[in-house]
């Protein structure tokens, strides 16, 4: 990911740093449970991960718990979860919209990130 990084314009603002680029799942990080180490596989990859949802009854425990807390619809299965290319900026704490240069900054990449296939955008404040 460290080639698709360099592509990015840097900001002229100080304030505003590009951290890195990375995969991430979407909506949220699927998480396993001991139902998903079934012990058939030596490795737990996404093939894995759909058997032991077909043969072990294995869900995503974010999902899981979510449901019971009445905060999400359904669980999802694995294959109903996306990856997605999201570009992690560093910026003051704040209302992003009141942040100096932002919105100028994230306009000038967009046909960067486009033409990059990055799809999403992170902030971390400070």
């Amino acid at each position: 990911m460290a080639k698709l990084i360099d592509q990015i314009p840097k900001p002229e603002k100080q304030h505003i740093k590009v951290l890195e680029v990375k995969k991430v799942m979407i909506p949220h990080p699927y998480c396993i449970t001991p139902r998903h180490l079934t012990g058939k596989s030596m490795y737990l990859d996404k093939n894995a991960i759909k058997e032991a949802e077909k043969n072990n009854n294995a869900v995503c425990d974010i999902c899981r718990k979510l449901v019971r807390d009445g905060r999400q619809q359904e669980v999802l299965s694995f294959g109903e979860y996306e990856e997605q290319l999201t570009l992690f900026l560093e910026v003051p704490k704040g209302n992003l919209n009141n942040i100096e240069g932002l919105h100028e900054y994230l306009m000038k990449i967009k046909p960067v990130l486009v033409k990059l296939k990055i799809a999403g955008i992170a902030f971390k404040q400070l």
